[in-house]
Order: C-alpha cells, then structure tokens, then sequence
C-alpha cells in the first residue's frame, strides 16, 4: 500500500534546549532525533504541535513510517538547518519507548513544494522533510531504513 502525501510549507518549530538523559530515551510518550554528523539533539513528544517544536506526522501516530518535518533558514525555527549536509550511508538515531532505532540514510531528494509525494506505507522508514534554504519552492526529502533496533 502507498501513502500519498502533500507536504505543506506551513510547518512552525521552536528550538527546545536539550540535554540528552537516558530518562528521555526510555519515555513511553517522548522522542529523541539524534544525528551525529550534524551534532543535531531534538527532544518531542505526542503532544508536540507544530507551533510549539517538532511534530510527528499523523500517519506515524498510526504505526507508519516516522515522518519528521522541520524548518531550514535563519532564525530559531530552522531546526532542520544542516540536514542538507548529510550523505548516503550516514546514521540517524531516535529513541522512544525503551528502544534505541538506529537508522542509516538510503536517498535524499529535492522535490517541487506543494508537490505530491508518494511515501511506501512502510513503517522501517524513516523521512526527515525540510525547505531548501536556497530555492524555496524546493524541498529536500530524506528517506532512512531501519538497520537495528535495541531494547534500552
């Protein structure tokens, strides 16, 4: 089956300060982003809103694959700012729920905004959604797949 998905521009997100503790990795209800080759830390939960950080797309409430989207520009709203220095190969991490989901990234693509995007209903996934900070009727899509899953 394949999610058809039209993702907005209107995405609103607040840089939270973070200091990583093991509590938060194993909170039933919060997330953990981490990439390390950006030095990239973002603490949400379910409750998150768009207005108020980082929200996780409905479709990933429901058991689908995680979709994360965030900002790119000036300012403290642009969490996502470094994500288009990532690479094929590179690791992403979440924590949720007692475990650690260790991710390696599979594709990265600009694609027009207010463009349909069709995602596989495939919860291994993981996609990271930001503006290009360059053209920004462009937006980058990053797709990752589950490599390891540890109970923490």
């Amino acid at each position: 089956m394949w999610l058809k998905i039209l993702f907005l521009t209107s995405l609103f997100f607040i840089n939270r300060p973070l200091e990583l503790s093991l509590s938060w990795g194993i909170n039933t209800t919060g997330y953990i982003l981490e990439i390390k080759d950006i030095d990239l830390s973002i603490y949400f939960d379910l409750s998150s809103s768009l207005n108020g950080g980082l929200e996780l797309e409905k479709i990933s409430k429901k058991g689908g694959p995680l979709i994360i989207s965030g900002h790119s520009g000036s300012g403290n709203l642009a969490l996502f700012n470094d994500l288009e220095y990532l690479e094929k190969g590179n690791q992403i991490v979440i924590y949720h729920n007692r475990y650690k989901l260790t991710f390696y990234i599979d594709s990265m693509i600009y694609y027009q905004k207010y463009s349909p995007v069709i995602i596989p209903d495939d919860n291994r996934y993981l996609y990271l959604i930001t503006c290009d900070k360059e053209d920004m009727q462009k937006q980058l899509l990053i797709s990752a797949k589950l490599a390891k899953k540890d109970k923490i």
